[in-house]
């Protein structure tokens, strides 16, 4: 995962390596904490990753051990405006820490739809947007909703997600995108649009709105109802397995795929591997 703390201020993790942070020249320092990675409203940094859950505020680590149930077995983190972390896993549920309790959601005691769960988002209400292995689950804290392709998803397996407007959210799935405006799904497949790959694994959207989703065949970018493609072909990329997106204000795309870590920068991308930014 990769999120941008601020401009030049880059911070990824690695499944093996661990979190990295990343300020900026070839320098960055290995923190060996986590394989996933998200920011809370006060700036501070959450990893979670093996048996633990840490958080980082710039000087101090804070740790807070994990209930048996979830270790080993964690798949991503989302942190909601209350402070709330919540954690995926594979085959063990949905797991919300509240700062002193965690509460397991699973599928058997609640409407959660697969206890295995691929990606999680946070919308502007503050709603947890949840993707499972046989579809979308939403929870804002009282009330579940779910979707499937019956609601007119382009595939059940959820990979991605990117809370867009207020009431908008994309959604990568094994099928191909779509965008949900809280009632209908508009989907984008490579049958029917510019869309490289229909597996999605990653998305995010830049400071003019367009939405770059990461696929197996590289990145497709949507803006204006114009599709641009970026692949080993047509630029510097090793890899076109793209598994983590994020874009600075500045328009850096950093890029994360089955091969290395990548920035794209003005046109130009300069890629990274094992050895180099403390991969």
């Amino acid at each position: 995962s990769i999120i941008v703390a601020a401009p030049g201020d880059i911070w990824f993790a690695t499944q093996d390596g661990g979190a990295n942070h990343y300020t900026g020249g070839m320098e960055s320092k290995n923190y060996g904490r986590g394989n996933y990675i998200a920011l809370d409203a006060q700036g501070n940094k959450w990893f979670a990753g093996g048996f633990n859950l840490d958080s980082y505020n710039g000087a101090q680590w804070s740790n807070y051990p994990m209930p048996t149930a979830i270790r080993g077995s964690i798949t991503c983190l989302a942190i909601d405006g209350l402070g709330n972390k919540w954690l995926g896993s594979k085959n063990r549920g949905l797991f919300k820490f509240d700062g002193t309790n965690w509460t397991n959601y699973r599928s058997s005691s609640s409407p959660l739809l697969n206890d295995t769960i691929n990606c999680l988002a946070v919308d502007a209400q503050n709603k947890v947007w949840i993707g499972t292995k046989t579809g979308l689950s939403t929870f804002n804290g009282t009330t579940w909703s779910s979707y499937q392709t019956i609601h007119g998803l382009p595939h059940n397996e959820i990979l991605s997600l990117l809370p867009d407007a207020p009431s908008t959210i994309w959604v990568g799935t094994r099928g191909g995108a779509s965008k949900y405006n809280g009632t209908v799904f508009t989907n984008y497949t490579i049958t029917n649009s510019g869309l490289a790959n229909n597996e999605v694994l990653a998305l995010a959207q830049n400071s003019q709105g367009a939405v770059w989703m990461g696929t197996r065949s590289g990145i497709s970018v949507l803006q204006g109802g114009n599709w641009n493609q970026y692949n080993r072909s047509n630029t510097a990329l090793k890899c076109d397995t793209i598994q983590a997106l994020a874009i600075e204000t500045t328009g850096n795309v950093w890029i994360g795929t089955a091969n290395g870590l990548a920035v794209l920068n003005n046109g130009t991308i300069t890629h990274y591997r094992s050895g180099e930014l403390g991969l």
